[in-house]
């Protein structure tokens, strides 16, 4: 059996802050979250809520699709390990839901694998070589524990791996959310294939019942589930209809989920951020879905504007 070695992550290389306004106070302190998908692209969206997780005390695990970050092997190194030793950062600590956040020696589940804290040598430094990585040094740089995670969103066994490697490595998962990966090519009814729509609806529906499933056995009471939907979902789109009838179904599961986990006592909620939306708002939007408690809500579907007092 394999054992992993803990992960760590330099702060050199790094990605730049996206929302450098944002000034944590401690909102989700001790909590142990899990963000998939939304590293790539102009603003990416799954940095932006991983930044404001950890900025509120969160230890974060990131997990992205290897198809869009940069390739490497599948596991660390001997050398790895001692290198991230030496040039590890502290961990956030405190104590999320009675049990303290510490990183666990564990076998690799199938379907997602660790990314080491180093870079090989090969490895183009800089945000644009590898927003997995360089994400997780940006919250590494800001006093976070980070667990980057390469694997296939769009396979359930990548999903079920995820889940349990941030499970296995944090000892539990209180917030999970779902960024969703950035929308397809235009799929109009002529040109959108079977295949095209079986590739969508997995990305978004099945992807995000997996992740839901694995993760409903290690939350506890109290826990958090945002999802993350575009507003085509509501409005259809002729030009993209297997991303807008993805986004549909996923709105829907939201208020599926909520009714299911009611029991558990975890929240589910939907987030719709828009491509005009700021992202200091959409952090707050995140954040504030994200700490839960016995006023939030439960089975809403929600544009940031409505979940940001003006101002």
């Amino acid at each position: 059996m394999n054992r992993l070695p803990p992960r760590w992550t330099r702060s050199g290389g790094a990605a730049s802050d996206p929302i450098p306004r944002h000034r944590g106070a401690g909102a989700l302190s001790g909590r142990r979250a899990l963000v998939v998908g939304g590293l790539s692209g102009g603003i990416p969206l799954g940095r932006t809520v991983a930044t404001a997780l950890a900025k509120e005390g969160a230890a974060v695990a990131l997990a992205e699709s290897a198809a869009r970050t940069a390739p490497s092997r599948a596991w660390p190194s001997a050398r790895d390990s001692r290198d991230s030793d030496a040039a590890r950062t502290r961990p956030t600590t405190g104590r999320g839901r009675g049990r303290p956040i510490v990183p666990a020696r564990s076998s690799s589940p199938l379907g997602a694998r660790p990314e080491p804290a180093t870079e090989r040598p090969d490895t183009p430094r800089g945000a644009g070589a590898d927003p997995l990585r360089s994400t997780a040094r940006l919250l590494a740089r800001l006093g976070a524990s980070a667990l980057p995670l390469h694997c296939d969103t769009a396979d359930e066994s990548g999903c079920r791996g995820a889940v349990a490697h941030t499970a296995l490595e944090f000892g539990g998962i209180d917030l999970l959310v779902v960024c969703g990966q950035p929308a397809p090519a235009a799929g109009g009814l002529l040109d959108l294939t079977t295949e095209d729509l079986d590739r969508t609806i997995r990305a978004t529906l099945y992807s995000t019942l997996w992740l839901v499933q694995a993760a409903r056995v290690f939350m506890q009471p109290g826990s958090s589930v945002v999802l993350t939907a575009a507003p085509s979902g509501r409005l259809g789109s002729a030009e993209g209809i297997g991303h807008a009838a993805g986004a549909a179904a996923v709105m829907n599961l939201a208020r599926s989920l909520a009714d299911a986990l009611a029991e558990r006592d975890v929240r589910v909620n939907c987030a719709v951020p828009e491509d005009g939306d700021d992202p200091h708002d959409v952090a707050a939007a995140y954040v504030r879905l994200a700490r839960g408690g016995a006023a939030a809500p439960t089975g809403a579907v929600l544009p940031v504007s409505e979940l940001v007092p003006p101002g």
